[in-house]
């Protein structure tokens, strides 16, 4: 792992890596543009020979760093990332002979999709902007410049376009056929994709994986034809949204593919599509590594209600989630709501969504027959109730169901208890199974396995709640195993409970031997941890800051001495640049062993 980490820092240019999203301007030995995490209008953000800072925000870090920030990635997920996008080979990431064959098999297929997204993008714009995809995009109030720039593409009505596009290229038939570029007949192949519009799809890393498109015949059918892909476990323009995401913790999810297109050209860059399939777990999960709201923006027809209520007993298996529903006019869909009313109409709908299960609720209330609202109670929304984390939601939604039933909020309270924390339990036990790794077996050391373990054994009353979470967001470096952990182990404070006093397999990751193996060592230290001191949190933010500093300030070293030994001059803004990160990085390091230095001496 570490010969890996050291290949990516000394072999990988930083300013191509980050160039690849920020437009970069040269200036001597580093290079600087806007921010990518924060909004700002003067740049503020430098990327140097191996780490980025931006003096705005104060976000800093390495490759590693910035595609984690970027791409939600996890530290291991950012390795992989890394060693594959720029060919790297590491002891750590070893291929067995099947793994190295699927491995370059989809290559291959990536390969095949760059070609033919490729050739489609040159359709679209061949003729300037006369042929049937351009006419009818221009239609729905789209121009050619705004199809180019999402990567819209054209397949005409030709029957053999790709395949003749392909026959000169050294990929076979069966390679094509797995990758949805040609079809095959009872006596022939011939193209997948004829007379439609085009999108590229990708997944949350931003490689392309299929294409949906759009038929542009009246009577072709059906009217969208979807690559081989899986719709339940992709979002439509995940990988652009998710740089604002990320800096805006809200996601807006709709259902089709150009009211996705729409609300991004105006302005609303948070949003994606589930591409016409009902929302699903897979999507939500996704989700939960990037945001804390969703409001879910859908027709306010009857389907519209539905695909909203289909979404209620989903929620509650992503509890770091808050859920959101807003509803366009009858008729109305994003596409042509913005169309019609424009950028402040759809803002003000937006801000007018109302909490999910609470719609959910009053819906399920006013649909119940006069004499059936006792078991729209106990059958729907008493399981609803029952699964609420935050006693405060579930006091508030308590005291909605009871004066939309007119009882008394007392009498129904008394009719909802017993079965609270199993329930509880039960939803925090919901496994996804996770991809099972070299490194993810590896059971944290060090400063990594300390915070799981305090973490773990934190009471949900603690001071230091705010402190864990910011410090598993910031500093700790884990595999995609422990940071699933760490993410329910929050969930499980924040509800209320303390994770130690929770059976063994209400954790996801309960049935992989290793895990149980590092809890059963952890249980078995429980007063070595608990009693390092008072504030264990506290501790450990000074000793990450230690670690981070103690690299960022070696770092700053080696590139003084490559600075020296350069011959560039001494005044330059480079150098003055250098000479403050270093004298910054020395204070901070000293400021940081000094305030641990006083936590320990306070004990």
């Amino acid at each position: 792992m570490k010969e890996l980490k050291d290949q990516i820092r000394q072999q990988i240019s930083l300013s191509s890596l980050i160039g690849e999203d920020v437009a970069l301007k040269k200036s001597g030995n580093f290079t600087t543009g806007l921010c990518p995490f924060h909004e700002e209008n003067t740049a503020s953000f430098y990327v140097y020979t191996d780490h980025y800072h931006c003096f705005g925000c104060g976000a800093h870090g390495d490759a590693i760093s910035y595609v984690r920030n970027t791409k939600g990635m996890s530290f291991v997920a950012a390795l992989k990332w890394l060693a594959e996008k720029y060919n790297l080979r590491s002891a750590g990431l070893e291929m067995d002979s099947t793994a190295l064959k699927a491995w370059q098999s989809e290559r291959r297929q990536r390969a095949i999709l760059a070609e033919a997204q490729a050739l489609f993008t040159k359709n679209i714009a061949a003729d300037g902007g006369s042929n049937l995809a351009c006419r009818y995009l221009r239609q729905r109030g789209i121009s050619l410049e705004q199809a180019k720039d999402f990567g819209l593409g054209y397949a005409p009505p030709s029957q053999d376009l790709l395949l003749a596009h392909f026959r000169n290229l050294a990929f076979s038939e069966n390679e094509l056929f797995a990758s949805s570029i040609i079809q095959r007949g009872e006596s022939r192949c011939y193209d997948f994709f004829k007379n439609r519009l085009l999108f590229p799809v990708h997944d949350e890393y931003g490689r392309l994986i299929a294409f949906s498109g759009r038929a542009l015949g009246k009577d072709q059918v059906p009217k969208y034809k979807n690559s081989r892909f899986d719709k339940s476990a992709t979002l439509l323009g995940l990988h652009r949204a998710k740089a604002t995401i990320l800096r805006t913790k809200r996601v807006i999810i709709v259902e089709g593919h150009f009211d996705w297109l729409q609300m991004a050209l105006h302005g609303f860059t948070e949003t994606l599509a589930c591409q016409g399939t009902a929302i699903s777990l897979n999507h939500l999960r996704i989700l939960q590594k990037f945001a804390k709201s969703v409001i879910l923006l859908f027709d306010g027809d009857k389907a519209g209600i539905d695909a909203a209520m289909r979404v209620v007993d989903l929620s509650f298996k992503c509890p770091t989630l808050h859920f959101s529903v807003a509803f366009l006019p009858q008729n109305e869909d994003p596409d042509s709501w913005l169309r019609k009313m424009g950028r402040e109409a759809m803002a003000a709908t937006l801000s007018e969504a109302k909490d999910l299960l609470s719609f959910a609720i009053k819906n399920k209330m006013a649909n119940a027959p006069s004499n059936g609202v006792a078991e729209v109670i106990r059958k729907d929304i008493a399981p609803w109730i029952k699964t609420i984390a935050d006693p405060l939601q579930r006091a508030t939604i308590l005291k909605t169901t009871a004066e939309l039933a007119g009882l008394d909020w007392r009498f129904l309270a008394s009719h909802l208890k017993g079965n609270q924390q199993s329930s509880q339990v039960a939803r925090q036990a919901e496994v996804l199974e996770p991809e099972q790794t070299v490194q993810e077996n590896l059971a944290p050391d060090g400063l990594e396995q300390e915070f799981l373990a305090q973490t773990y054994f934190c009471s949900p009353d603690s001071s230091e709640l705010d402190l864990i979470e910011s410090l598993a967001k910031e500093a700790v470096e884990l595999s995609e195993v422990w940071e699933r952990w760490t993410q329910e182990l929050l969930a499980s404070l924040k509800g209320g409970n303390t994770p130690a006093t929770l059976p063994i397999d209400a954790w996801q990751s309960s049935k992989l031997p290793h895990f149980c193996e590092f809890l059963g060592a952890i249980r078995a230290k429980k007063e070595a941890f608990r009693h390092k001191h008072v504030f264990p949190f506290e501790r450990l933010k000074y000793e990450f800051a230690r670690r981070n500093l103690t690299r960022r300030l070696q770092d700053l070293k080696r590139q003084t001495v490559s600075f020296h030994s350069s011959g560039m001059e001494l005044g330059s803004e480079y150098g003055l640049q250098l000479t403050k990160g270093l004298a910054q990085a020395t204070k901070d390091l000293e400021n940081a062993e000094r305030k641990l230095r006083n936590l320990l001496q306070s004990r």
